[in-house]
């Protein structure tokens, strides 16, 4: 089964608000009870819209409580793409999230290491491994400033 792409237009609020519960950024499907997206993988939590749509639970929550369908992309403030309360969600041009980076730690090779990573367009760009958050910092310093 081929679905469609996400970006494209949600569906009105109204029809959310008969699809889903909003409740401290987790969507109810309303039929069910059940919370969506429990069984997704990756960084972002996906919703069933319909047979042929699913769209990300941010871009959801954005329009149920904005009443507009996102025109940029939806960030999260705190870089935890399955935290979708609204007071978390915020709107940026693609450039701005771009150069909005986070230093993680990540679990490589059976070692702990330390990764600064940046996303631009949903995908997360990884500019290298280090053993202390310092390096990992330093390098993400110096990629903003050659931007």
């Amino acid at each position: 089964m081929h679905l469609s792409n996400v970006k494209n237009t949600l569906p009105s609020v109204d029809e959310l608000n008969t699809l889903f519960i909003y409740d401290n950024g987790k969507l109810i499907r309303r039929k069910t009870g059940n919370e969506c997206g429990l069984n997704s993988k990756g960084r972002y939590i996906r919703a069933r819209i319909n047979a042929n749509t699913t769209d990300y639970v941010h871009r959801i929550v954005w329009k149920m409580h904005t009443g507009k369908d996102p025109m940029l992309h939806i960030d999260h403030k705190n870089g935890d793409g399955r935290d979708n309360r609204i007071e978390n969600l915020q709107e940026l041009p693609s450039w701005e999230n771009f150069h909005k980076g986070r230093i993680n730690a990540d679990f490589e090779q059976q070692d702990y290491t330390y990764q600064a990573t940046t996303e631009f367009e949903g995908r997360t760009i990884i500019l290298g491994y280090f053993r202390d958050a310092s390096h990992a910092a330093e390098c993400f310093k110096h990629w903003l400033s050659a931007q």
